[in-house]
């Protein structure tokens, strides 16, 4: 079995590291969850994802596997430029059924979003218009982003802690200037310095209020945050000075 050194909460954002083994998994959607009879094939299989992922993820994606569940699995996925998403930190809780690799594993995100430029173009439903409809559905898209923003920034998955930390605080300034630029007109996921704007309508309107208020409380939690990373600076020498006397 692999096994990283625990990660701590403590640790500077650019150490961080993307996959890392850990304790508490209480707070996963699948923590009560029994993982059932299982086999040394199943924890081979899995251990094997593990090395996988340890060698292979992608910059913008952080996993915690868990040392007394193995079956479970959470990945932090950056949320891509050009999307409602950008700038957003989505949460997805794995699990891995016994009969994997046979049965593939379940999955269960926090925010319910798909991850690409125009969610609305996944739906089922046919408009007439469905570049009109998407631009509304990307509206709504990037309001929820926002939502969820402000939920991780008050409630922290646990063991991510510091990656939420130091990722809305080196993107404090891109967030809020996103808000203003959509609450002024731009369209959503479009460049704020040469993107192109909507029509003023009910719609829009509609939109803009909801932006507003969620803008507003993501500003103020943003500026507690520059707070906690403050704290997280002073915290990381005091600890790194006390290794070094001991």
């Amino acid at each position: 079995m692999i096994k990283e050194g625990h990660g701590s909460e403590n640790e500077d954002h650019k150490s961080f590291n993307q996959f890392d083994v850990v304790q508490d998994y209480s707070d996963h959607h699948y923590a009560k969850t029994s993982p059932g009879k299982t086999t040394k094939d199943w924890a081979k299989a899995i251990q094997n994802e593990w090395k996988l992922l340890q060698r292979d993820l992608p910059e913008t994606i952080y996993v915690r596997v868990y040392e007394d569940r193995i079956d479970l699995i959470r990945a932090a996925i950056v949320g891509p430029a050009g999307t409602p998403y950008h700038d957003g930190l989505f949460f997805f809780d794995v699990c891995f059924p016994p009969e994997y690799p046979r049965c593939p594993p379940v999955l269960v995100s926090i925010q319910g979003l798909v991850l690409n430029d125009k969610p609305y173009f996944n739906e089922p439903v046919i408009f007439s218009s469905k570049e009109k409809h998407s631009l509304g559905y990307n509206q709504t898209a990037f309001v929820l982003t926002c939502k969820l923003m402000l939920y991780l920034l008050q409630k922290p998955p646990k063991h991510f802690e510091t990656l939420i930390v130091c990722h809305f605080h080196e993107r404090e300034r891109a967030i809020l200037e996103a808000c203003r630029a959509y609450g002024s007109g731009m369209v959503v996921g479009s460049s704020v310095k040469d993107g192109r704007t909507y029509l003023r309508n009910k719609c829009f309107a509609g939109f803009k209020k909801s932006l507003d208020a969620q803008a507003e409380l993501l500003a103020k939690e943003l500026a507690a945050n520059r707070l906690r990373e403050l704290q997280l600076k002073r915290v990381v020498p005091a600890a790194d000075k006390t290794m070094s006397t001991s």
